[in-house]
C-alpha cells in the first residue's frame, strides 16, 4: 500500500505525466511570475532603503536648524537681559539700604521694566531679587515680597552665574516659559538678580514656523504630517507645534529615578494644581503637578536622553502607540505606527557643567513623522506590482488555454505554436513612479526627487543600450565585421565627427589603425593603414593610467597631437577608452569632435562598458582569423599530401595489371635469354 502512494506521489510531480496545458501554464506562470516578483521586490526594497535614509536624514537637518533658532533667539533675549543688569537705574534700586529708598525708586525700576517689554516682546514678566532670594519688584505686583529662592535661576544669578532654564510652567501664571536670569554686580561683588520669563508661545511659534518654512527636502504633504516638539533633561515633551496634543508635558516612558522626581517637584518644573481641581486659587495652595508617563515611548525616551547628554543629533525609528496609555511590549511588536524622528539638542548658550566643563544641553528639538506618509509611494509601487502580477497571471492563464487548444493537432503544429509563443513580446512592466508627490509649496524639492528618477531611469537605459551593443558585437566572428558593429552601435548612442579602432602590436610598441569612420555619415574606411606613437597626445595618457580619457577642450589641456591625423578633422574634444584582454592593452577605441565640451561622463562610462566586450569580441575575432588562417594552411599541405598519395596509388594499380605483368615477364625473358648467350 505504501509503495502504492509512493507511486502515485511520483507520477503526480513527475513532469513526463503531466497535461500539456498543464505544463505550459506552470512554465508560463514561473516564466513571467517570477522575474517580475523577483525585480519587484528588489526595486521595492532599493527604493525604500533610499527614501528612509533620505528621510532620515532631512528630518534630522530640519532638527538642526530649528535647535540652532532656539539658540538664537535665546541668546537675543540674554543679551536684552544682561544690558538691564548693568542699568545704572537698576543697580542703585538693588542698591538701596532701605526699603524706603527702593519704593521711592520705584517709579524709575517701572520705566526701567515697561522699557525692557517693550524692547522685547517675548518678555512677559521681569522681577528684581535681594540677596535672600526675595522679589523687591516684579510687573506682577502679587508675587512682590515673596521668596523665590527655590528657583534654580534665583540660586544661580545669585551666584554669579547667567541663568536659561528649561520651559517651566509659572506657579502663579501657569504659563509655560524659560526663565533667564543675570546677576547685578557692582565692583565685581553680586548685589541682586534680575529674571525675566520668555514666553513659551515664541518658542512654541519657532517650532510651528519651522514645519511652515519651504525646504528641499521635505514635502508639504509630510510636514502636515510632522510633529515638532521640546523634550527637556527629564524626558519631559515642554513644547509642542501642536497647542492641543496629549502628549505635552508628559514624559517619554516612565521616570524611574526618585532623586530626579524630587528634583522636579523642588523646582516646580510643571506648575501647580488647585485643590479639589479648581480652576483658580490662591497659589500658597497648590499642589506640584508631577510628570504623566507615555510607557510604550520609553524606547524613544531613553535613546533622546543618551543623545542629549552626549550632545548628538541624528535619527531614531520608534513604535508610536494608539493612545499614551498603551503599556510597552516585551515581544517588540508595535501596538499603534512606525514613526521615525530627527533630533537635535539645544545648547545652553551660556553654561557649561562645572563639574565636567561639558556643555549643557537645555532641550531636544525633535521631529516626528509617520512612516507610512515618505514610504507611501513604495505602497504605491507594491500595490501596481500586484496588479501587474494578477494580469500577468490572467494573461498567462489565457495563452496556456489558447495554446493548449492547437495541442489536439498533429506534434508539427506544436513547434508552430511554440515559435507564436517564444516571439511573443513579453509584457514589461511600467516605469517606477516618482517616490514622492509634487506639491506647489515645495517645487524645489520635488525637482530633487525628480532629477533623482531621471538619473535612475538614465542609468538602467543605460545598461540596457549597453547590453544591446554587447548582443550586437557578439554576433559576428570576423575582425572587421566586429569592428565596424562596435563603430556603428556606439554611434547609434553618442554624436561624434571622427572615431577610429586601433590594434596595439607588442613587437613596434605601436597602435595601427583598423577602421574609421566619419559619425555624419557613418561612413567607414576598413583599411585606414596608419600607425601611432603611443607616448603622444591623449593616447599617451591613455596607456598610462590603462583607463578611459575625457578632454572637454584638447587645445586647453594641450594635449594636441600635430602629427594624428582625424580625417581633416581639428579635435575639440577627445573621448578614448583601452581596449583590455587579461589586463593587457590589445587597442584602443577614441573619437573627436570639431567641438569642445561635445562629450560627457556618461558617454565616458558607456564607453567603458562597451570596451569591456567589445576587447572580448575583438580578441575572440582574431583568434577565429588566426585558426582560420592556420586551418587554410592545414589544408594546403592536406592536399598536397593527398595528391602525392593519388600518385602513389595510381603507379601501384597500373604495376598490378595483367598487361603490366606480362611486360614483366617478357622483359625478364628476355634478360634471361640474352644471359644464356
Amino acid at each position: 500500500m505504501k509503495k502504492t502512494k509512493v507511486s502515485v506521489l511520483r507520477k503526480i510531480f513527475d513532469l513526463r505525466h503531466w497535461r500539456i496545458a498543464t505544463k505550459l501554464l506552470v512554465f508560463m506562470l514561473l516564466l513571467s511570475l517570477v522575474p517580475l516578483v523577483i525585480s519587484t521586490m528588489l526595486s521595492s526594497r532599493t527604493s525604500s532603503d533610499i527614501i528612509i535614509k533620505q528621510t532620515r536624514i532631512s528630518l534630522s537637518r530640519l532638527a538642526i536648524s530649528t535647535a540652532e533658532r532656539i539658540e538664537q533667539f535665546l541668546i537675543d533675549n540674554h543679551y536684552v537681559i544682561r544690558m538691564a543688569a548693568s542699568d545704572p537705574n537698576v543697580i542703585a534700586f538693588l542698591s538701596a539700604a532701605t526699603e524706603e529708598e527702593q519704593a521711592g525708586q520705584q517709579a524709575t525700576i517701572d520705566t526701567v521694566v515697561a522699557n525692557l517689554l517693550a524692547a522685547d516682546p517675548a518678555l512677559d514678566l521681569v522681577g528684581f531679587y535681594d540677596l535672600e532670594g526675595t522679589v523687591v519688584s516684579h510687573n506682577n505686583p502679587d508675587i512682590v515680597g515673596r521668596s523665590y529662592l527655590f528657583r534654580d535661576y534665583v540660586q544661580s544669578a545669585l551666584g554669579g552665574e547667567q541663568f536659561t532654564s528649561g520651559i517651566q510652567v509659572g506657579w502663579t501664571t501657569d504659563t509655560p516659559g524659560i526663565n533667564a536670569s543675570a546677576p547685578v554686580v557692582v565692583d565685581d561683588e553680586v548685589i541682586g538678580a534680575i529674571a525675566t520669563r520668555i514666553q513659551g508661545i515664541f518658542i512654541t511659534e519657532i517650532l510651528k514656523s519651522s514645519l511652515a518654512a519651504e525646504s528641499e527636502d521635505i514635502t508639504a504633504e509630510e510636514r502636515q504630517a510632522m510633529d515638532v516638539y521640546l523634550l527637556d533633561e527629564y524626558r519631559i515633551i515642554v513644547g509642542h507645534s501642536d497647542d492641543e496634543t496629549e502628549w505635552l508635558y508628559h514624559s517619554l516612558g516612565e521616570i524611574t529615578d526618585q532623586q530626579v522626581l524630587d528634583e522636579i517637584e523642588s523646582v516646580r518644573l510643571l506648575g501647580g494644581d488647585c485643590p479639589n481641581m479648581l480652576p483658580v486659587c490662591d497659589p500658597n495652595t497648590k499642589e506640584v503637578r508631577l510628570p504623566q508617563a507615555i510607557p510604550a515611548a520609553q524606547p524613544l525616551g531613553d535613546h533622546l536622553l543618551r543623545a542629549m547628554v552626549a550632545g548628538k543629533s541624528g535619527s531614531f525609528r520608534y513604535c508610536r502607540p494608539a493612545s499614551i496609555e498603551e503599556p510597552l511590549t516585551e515581544d517588540g511588536e508595535c501596538n499603534g505606527a512606525w514613526h521615525v524622528v530627527g533630533y537635535a539638542p539645544v545648547l545652553d548658550p551660556f553654561r557649561v557643567n562645572r563639574y565636567t566643563q561639558q556643555p549643557i544641553h537645555l532641550f531636544m528639538v525633535v521631529v516626528d513623522m509617520p512612516e507610512e506618509i515618505f514610504l507611501s509611494s513604495i505602497t504605491q509601487l507594491q500595490t501596481q506590482g500586484l496588479i501587474i502580477l494578477a494580469l500577468m497571471a490572467a494573461l498567462a492563464l489565457v495563452a496556456s488555454t489558447l495554446i493548449s487548444r492547437t495541442l489536439a493537432r498533429p506534434l508539427g503544429k506544436l513547434a508552430q505554436a511554440a515559435q507564436r509563443v517564444e516571439s511573443d513580446e513579453p509584457f514589461e512592466p511600467e516605469d517606477i513612479d516618482n517616490v514622492c508627490q509634487q506639491g506647489d509649496e515645495v517645487g524645489n524639492l520635488a525637482r530633487v526627487f525628480s532629477a533623482m528618477v531621471v538619473a535612475l531611469r538614465a542609468r538602467m537605459a543605460e545598461l540596457r543600450t549597453i547590453y544591446a551593443v554587447g548582443q550586437k558585437i557578439s554576433e559576428s566572428v570576423d575582425l572587421q565585421e566586429t569592428m565596424r558593429d562596435i563603430m556603428l552601435s556606439i554611434s547609434d548612442i553618442m554624436r561624434f565627427d571622427t572615431g577610429e579602432i586601433c590594434l596595439y602590436d607588442k613587437l613596434t610598441k605601436k597602435l595601427s589603425c583598423e577602421i574609421a569612420m566619419d559619425g555624419s555619415t557613418k561612413a567607414s574606411d576598413l583599411a585606414c593603414n596608419r600607425t601611432y606613437r603611443t607616448d603622444q597626445g591623449a593616447v599617451a595618457r591613455l596607456f598610462e593610467q590603462e583607463s578611459g580619457v575625457l578632454i572637454h577642450d584638447v587645445l586647453s589641456a594641450e594635449m594636441a597631437d600635430p602629427s594624428r591625423n582625424w580625417g581633416g578633422v581639428q579635435p575639440r574634444s577627445y573621448i578614448g577608452v583601452p581596449l583590455k584582454d587579461k589586463n593587457q592593452i590589445i587597442g584602443t577605441i577614441e573619437f573627436v569632435d570639431r567641438h569642445a565640451n561635445c562629450f560627457t561622463e556618461a558617454n565616458l562610462r558607456v564607453l567603458e562598458s562597451i570596451a569591456i566586450q567589445a576587447a572580448i569580441a575583438i580578441q575572440n575575432a582574431r583568434e577565429v582569423q588566426l585558426r582560420e588562417n592556420r586551418l587554410k594552411q592545414e589544408i594546403q599541405q592536406l592536399r598536397i599530401e593527398i595528391d602525392e598519395m593519388k600518385k602513389e596509388r595510381q603507379v601501384a594499380e597500373i604495376v598490378e595489371t595483367d598487361y603490366f605483368q606480362s611486360l614483366r615477364k617478357k622483359a625478364q625473358d628476355l634478360r634471361g635469354e640474352k644471359s644464356s648467350e
